[in-house]
């Protein structure tokens, strides 16, 4: 089991007893059992840079397709190109991954182009995935009063409140689904403020309950992210700047209605390898 380490002060990594209780003395573990490529997509977020950004499921599709082939062609990537590949990632990747997979099956079944490789794609795995939002919407409430840590984040009056807003929520999340691009823009920002705020009010972290508000602070990592040491040690350009978050991609998904939109390529994927029932 890997345990990331943690950051002390943005200037060194530091192993020992996790949040959880658990100790581990060495500096990975991960690398025992598997190779991890990181990626930082759509171009702009992280260290990644290029002409333009994604906006939409398909364009990530497509592009994280054509950077694993160049990885898997490249002088460092061709040793593992006949290695399972599993995609992976957390959040909003629960788009990405979707989108990611199905753009390589579709490459794998395509008729042979010249120049292009089989990638040896062997699973998906998607954690807290922002998914299938007009179903999502429906559990905001009850996981504030009925969560597995037993804690009661809201009061009656409140949860009532967020009840009556979820029904709003799925009503216009519908709407978007069925193809209404004003219903996908204000869908976001409206069930975004009025179903996490009451939770957000209490000083509660919405990614962690355990914690305050604090847990999201970019802070430290971000420092530390982009000391020359780091940018040194993973090969990254010295004038290269590591940022959390990129408003400017945030608004181009925005725009393209994709936040609230439905969740076609998980559709797709999951229809062309005959899952859905």
């Amino acid at each position: 089991m890997f345990f990331p380490p943690r950051i002390a002060n943005g200037k060194r990594t530091v192993f020992g007893t996790t949040r959880w209780g658990i100790h581990r003395s060495q500096p990975s573990f991960l690398d025992e059992v598997a190779h991890v490529l990181w990626l930082d997509q759509p171009a702009g977020v992280g260290y990644s840079s290029g002409e333009g950004s994604d906006f939409n499921e398909d364009m990530i599709g497509e592009d994280a397709y054509y950077f694993l082939q160049s990885f898997f062609k490249s002088e460092i990537g061709r040793k593992y190109k006949d290695l399972p590949l599993y995609i992976t990632g957390e959040s909003y990747a629960g788009k990405y991954i979707p989108a990611i997979g199905t753009r390589i099956w579709e490459g794998n079944n395509a008729p042979s182009l010249h120049d292009i490789i089989p990638l040896k794609l062997s699973g998906l795995a998607i954690g807290n995935g922002w998914i299938d939002p007009k179903t999502q919407y429906q559990w905001y409430a009850e996981m504030a009063v009925n969560n597995s840590h037993g804690i009661k984040l809201i009061d009656d009056e409140t949860y009532a409140n967020m009840t009556a807003e979820e029904t709003i929520c799925y009503q216009s999340a519908n709407a978007c689904y069925r193809g209404d691009d004003y219903y996908c823009e204000e869908t976001d920002q409206y069930c975004s403020y009025s179903l996490l705020s009451p939770v957000i009010e209490q000083g509660i972290c919405v990614y962690n309950i355990l914690m305050d508000d604090t847990c999201d602070d970019d802070t430290v990592i971000t420092k530390y992210l982009n000391l020359n040491s780091t940018k040194e040690a993973l090969h990254v350009p010295p004038e290269r700047s590591w940022q959390a978050c990129n408003d400017d991609v945030n608004a181009l998904f925005n725009i393209d209605e994709d936040r609230a939109s439905d969740i076609q390529s998980t559709r797709q994927w999951n229809t062309s390898l005959n899952l859905c029932r």
